[in-house]
């Protein structure tokens, strides 16, 4: 690792955290163990790095169980996260690298022709977890040790090859099951182990939100957060705040 990665690479946080919440790297060899055509070399041949970034939700919208108070969040942050994404992308990219955004829910056609591939190709909370930002709870979110899992995620891929971070020892999720028991799709399951990954029942999930889901004003519907609503982790010391939409 030379001298000059690393200093980029302490810059590209400074730079990042001016405002994101949260930025960790991960090298792209930390992924082999991911399926074939999720790992980011499938994307990116050339990729070395992945920098990973998370934008916290507000409290005011994500410790509510109003679902359309998380759907304006939901809208609101996934714009944040796009220029955010693209922000960094172009630090990375003057100071002579390749970068290439990823966020959620957005077609990453035409680079990736397959529909059932366009969005989500690459898992972004296993990798914020690669990246040392936090681990995968029990409400198969990201859990931050700040924030919980109120945060959303965004990523660079590129071809510097950067100084990775640490990944986190301490688990953040405390396995008090407050987002399984409470989920009104019984979507979420008991790990087989305390730290495995349970993948949320998708069809289930799904649905539910598809019935009840809630609606933002800025167009983002279907949405439900009760998992993110309750977990405790990062939240502070309040009573939940009742708005409405």
């Amino acid at each position: 690792m030379d001298r000059f990665c690393e200093q980029l690479a302490d810059d590209l946080s400074a730079f990042a955290l001016a405002e994101v919440d949260a930025v960790g790297i991960a090298a792209a060899d930390r992924f082999t163990g991911a399926p074939a055509g999720t790992r980011p070399t499938d994307l990116m041949p050339a990729c070395q790095s992945v920098v990973v970034f998370a934008c916290k939700h507000l409290d005011v919208l994500t410790t509510t169980r109003n679902l359309d108070c998380q759907a304006y969040s939901q809208d609101v942050v996934n714009r944040e996260v796009l220029h955010q994404a693209y922000r960094i992308a172009r630090f990375i990219e003057r100071h002579g690298f390749l970068a290439f955004p990823l966020v959620a829910s957005v077609s990453l056609r035409p680079f990736v022709e397959d529909e059932a591939l366009a969005a989500g190709q690459i898992s972004l909370r296993h990798a914020a977890e690669l990246a040392g930002l936090g681990r995968i709870g029990r409400n198969a979110l990201l859990v931050t040790p700040e924030f919980g899992p109120r945060v959303q995620l965004g990523a660079i891929l590129t071809d510097a090859m950067l100084p990775a971070d640490p990944l986190l020892e301490t688990h953040p999720c405390t396995g008090c099951h407050h987002c399984i028991i409470e989920c009104p799709a019984n979507a979420l399951r008991e790990p087989v182990s305390p730290d495995a990954y349970t993948p949320v029942d998708r069809e289930r999930c799904l649905a539910y939100r598809g019935a009840h889901g809630g609606q933002s004003p800025l167009g983002y519907k279907d949405a439900c957060g009760i998992c993110r609503a309750v977990c405790p982790v990062g939240k502070k010391d309040k009573s939940e705040v009742v708005i409405s939409l």
